[in-house]
């Protein structure tokens, strides 16, 4: 990877319901605007494109929301835009996130002729009642019809999502949508923990759900990474685990401080050692793009010295990979080493499984 290489990011904002545990910006019901929003996105994306000049993009994410809601036509025009735009490297990873509820072979084509050869699926769960509870719009059989699909259509790059610490989960029941889904071979699976937003649905009604205690999460994650590392996936980051050569470039930017820019709402971006993101706000989002402006930001952040320091330590430990050991750090971790939390191999320092459930508590440690 060259020093100059960037990375795209598409946030599209609109989903047909709001999951219970969803914190990200999405907008059940505002679809009709995905033509004015289209329009907006193209214009921004060129009018951004000047920052790159002298840059390669070799990442392009579309997240959300549910980025499979946009018509065809609409993915298009944005991906034209940017081939239109930008200097893209000889190989770039296109990604795209779907609903397997949202899916048909139309999208699918589109996809393929626009460049996309990785698709990540949100299935959360192969057990139906843990899919209601989560308010998902899909169920087992629209998740299995999305992977052959897919598989028909010959991407081999298929990211699965999966989501423990569901309300009435348990660890048999995560181990059967483990069993279940390691059966199909996805190259790629990301492993979320449940996280309680006060904000949404479950956030503001916890007492109606019956969530698995901290002990039990913690058993479903080490379960988790016991039984995928014994199928061939390696955790390469504390909640991404791949087959040899299915890391995903533009997830690995995040976590080892490369560029990229994001677009949308509630999009965020790293450039030039300064951080910032976009207030969530669709259609104040699309006023100020047609009228030439740049969208309103929630937060900026120029980051210098001790600042980067720190992010390398808290981001590069996310990594399997770890961080270079100097000896500074290393007295740090004696006891956390001792106790099993994070070993030194080849002279970097990294998290174990166990680690990784206490990594907010050792990173205080480590950083200034």
């Amino acid at each position: 990877m060259k020093k100059n290489d960037t990375g795209l990011y598409i946030h599209v904002p609109f989903c047909v319901r709001k999951c219970a545990y969803c914190d990200f910006y999405s907008l059940p019901g505002r679809s009709d605007l995905a033509g004015d929003y289209t329009d907006a996105l193209c214009e921004h994306i060129k009018a951004a494109s000047c920052r790159l000049s002298e840059r390669e993009v070799d990442t392009i994410f579309f997240g959300g929301g549910t980025p499979s809601l946009l018509p065809p036509e609409f993915f298009k025009r944005i991906t034209s835009t940017i081939f239109e735009n930008y200097n893209l490297a000889k190989a770039p990873e296109i990604s795209v996130e779907v609903n397997p509820a949202t899916v048909n072979g139309e999208l699918i084509d589109t996809y393929i002729k626009c460049g996309v050869n990785r698709i990540s699926i949100g299935m959360q769960s192969l057990d139906e009642n843990e899919l209601k509870l989560l308010s998902r719009i899909h169920g087992r059989r629209d998740f299995y019809d999305t992977c052959e699909l897919i598989r028909r259509k010959g991407i081999k790059n298929v990211n699965v999502d999966l989501m423990y610490g569901i309300p009435s989960q348990t660890v048999s029941s995560l181990e059967k949508s483990l069993e279940e889904l390691t059966k199909l071979e996805p190259a790629h699976i990301s492993v979320y923990g449940l996280k309680i937003e006060p904000d949404t649905c479950f956030g503001k009604h916890p007492d109606k759900y019956n969530f698995p205690d901290d002990d039990t999460q913690s058993d479903m994650y080490l379960l988790i990474c016991s039984y995928l590392r014994e199928r061939g996936y390696n955790r390469y980051e504390f909640s991404n685990f791949a087959k040899p050569g299915y890391e995903c470039r533009h997830n690995l930017k995040y976590w080892n401080r490369e560029e990229y820019l994001g677009f949308g709402p509630a999009a965020s971006s790293f450039i030039d050692n300064t951080r910032y993101t976009y207030k969530r706000d669709l259609d104040g989002y699309i006023k100020n793009v047609m009228s030439g402006k740049e969208p309103g930001r929630s937060e900026t952040n120029v980051l210098s010295g001790q600042d980067i320091n720190n992010e390398r330590i808290m981001l590069g430990m996310r990594l399997e990979k770890g961080i270079p050991a100097t000896d500074m750090l290393i007295e740090k971790c004696v006891t956390h080493i001792k106790l099993g939390f994070i070993k030194l191999i080849d002279g970097r320092l990294s998290f174990t499984d166990k680690g990784v459930l206490v990594s907010n508590y050792i990173l205080s440690d480590l950083i200034d």
